[in-house]
């Protein structure tokens, strides 16, 4: 080992997964103002809807609301303090993405029940909510690079493109169908084109024929990595994998299960959903 000469300075190198600086000031205070305005922004607007029941699923935005801050927060203490590490970003993306959905459908709720829809933003808020399914459907990239924020292979490179193809048809696929938008049935869709409707409606259905298989990939990429972690990692994943299990536990048994058995378990299924960044953190 080479001896240090007096006045010699020695700049340290960082060790391959040490932590790198921290985001900008100004980027991290638009990360931290995201995290909590949305799910915030859901709460409060549902709070004054005067009738939720009369508006579509509208019992479901609190729920969903704290499920969007557990994913938003903890995405925004990851990125905050491990920025290098994508898993964070990632539960970053999906807490805003979600948020804004449902920010947006909550704002068109209250618009709806207070106004009849004559409040400005109704439509646009509305239209945020076609965000809400394809970026759901980016919850199967957390598996698969969970802890380590890298694939594991080439071939699971591949499955995480094929993810991200799958929440882009379900986008475009909802976007350009024509007629009331879900959730809001009282607001066409201003994206709808006519003559699409039928090629709007393959695209839903083709990707709703990959759900199962894609909930199967995630339940693989979780057993692969527990099988080839390090013991620090097999940790990490026995907290991540439990609320994994019973997340899509729930969620087979609201598929399959009628009504009130199924919306139970679709309750939980969500709730779990809620604790996955949470394990992760």
């Amino acid at each position: 080992m080479q001896p240090i000469s007096p006045g010699r300075v020695v700049t340290p190198v960082a060790a391959p997964g040490s932590p790198r600086s921290g985001l900008h000031p100004v980027v991290a205070i638009l990360v931290w103002a995201l995290a909590i305005g949305c799910p915030a922004l859901i709460i409060v607007l549902t709070l004054v809807v005067s009738d939720p029941g009369g508006v579509e699923d509208a019992w479901a935005i609190p729920l969903y609301g704290l499920i969007v801050a557990t994913w938003g927060t903890t995405g925004a203490v990851l990125t905050t303090r491990r920025p290098d590490n994508r898993i964070g970003w990632l539960l970053l993306i999906i807490g805003i993405g979600l948020g804004l959905g449902l920010a947006g459908q909550a704002w068109a709720f209250h618009s709806i029940q207070a106004t009849g829809g004559t409040l400005p933003g109704t439509v646009a808020g509305a239209t945020l909510g076609l965000l809400f399914n394809p970026t759901l459907i980016l919850v199967i990239l957390v598996p698969m690079l969970f802890p380590s924020g890298r694939f594991m292979s080439r071939a699971w490179a591949m499955a995480g493109v094929l993810t991200l193809l799958l929440a882009a048809v379900v986008l475009i696929g909802t976007t350009i169908k024509p007629g009331p938008l879900e959730g809001t049935p009282e607001i066409v869709n201003p994206f709808g084109v006519a003559g699409l409707a039928e090629a709007s409606q393959a695209l839903v259905e083709l990707a709703n024929l990959f759900v199962l298989p894609a909930l199967l990939v995630v339940i693989a990429a979780a057993v692969v990595r527990y099988r080839r972690g390090s013991p620090v990692e097999r940790n990490q994943l026995k907290w991540f994998g439990s609320v994994l299990v019973l997340a899509l536990s729930m969620f087979f048994i609201a598929a399959l299960m009628p009504d009130p058995f199924g919306q139970a378990a679709w309750i939980v299924a969500s709730l779990s959903i809620g604790l996955i960044p949470i394990a992760i953190g």
